[in-house]
């Protein structure tokens, strides 16, 4: 028996096609292959069915998950400023920039998200697109750990200095932001109303590492 005689009569001539073309094609194939046919075509029909699910679980609208990260992201930098006293919490994240002619890209940085306190001046828009290679001291005492400053006056580097007290910054204090093995960016944090003890404090320190884990978490997934 075909499928086709399976069909109840009522149904449309249209709703036949299908059938008959599965009954053709198995026609035509060799027996012991037929269950391998059948397969296939099973599962071709059900990805055709759990298409739109598919689509909408691999290209999710971007725009509101950036928004939700966002917004997480900046609570967790104001509860770094409540605290430390920090007036300004902020993150960079690394990218590439623009090819060189030998090939490689340069590799840049930008701060995109930023938390300050009451009358404390946004830096944000003026920290994009920086260059690793002219910062390569304060990314490297960051990533090191070493990023830590009561006094300005005890930074070695002099463009390092000279851009953070253009800032305003007396103190300050940043970590690397690590996911999955690799450094995916540095969050900070400045202080502008006077120096501060607690940057070379070790218990807030190791807070601020267990921090720096779930920030880092959140900006890559």
């Amino acid at each position: 028996m075909k499928l086709k005689d399976l069909l109840p009569s009522r149904l449309k001539w249209i709703t036949y096609i299908p059938l008959i073309l599965i009954d053709k094609i198995l026609t035509y194939v060799r027996q012991e292959r037929r269950s391998w046919v059948l397969i296939l075509l099973f599962l071709l029909g059900l990805t055709y069915t759990l298409k739109d699910v598919i689509i909408h679980h691999f290209e999710s609208d971007p725009i509101p998950h950036q928004v939700e990260t966002s917004t997480v992201v900046n609570n967790e930098l104001k509860e770094l400023i409540e605290i430390s006293g920090a007036n300004r919490a902020y993150i960079f994240q690394f990218h590439n920039g623009i090819t060189f002619y030998t090939g490689q890209h340069a590799q840049r940085f930008s701060c995109t998200y930023e938390v300050v306190t009451p009358g404390v001046s946004r830096e944000a828009g003026n920290l994009q697109n920086l260059q690793v290679s002219i910062f390569s001291w304060w990314i490297s005492q960051a990533i090191n750990g070493k990023m830590k400053y009561k006094s300005l006056a005890d930074i070695e580097d002099y463009t390092t200095k000279i851009s953070l007290q253009q800032q305003g910054i007396k103190s300050i204090i940043c970590l690397p932001l690590i996911y999955k093995a690799k450094v995916v960016g540095i969050v900070g944090l400045d202080f502008v109303g006077g120096e501060n003890n607690i940057v070379q404090n070790t218990k807030f320190t190791e807070d601020f590492e267990l921090k720096s884990v779930d920030l880092a978490r959140l900006i890559s997934e």
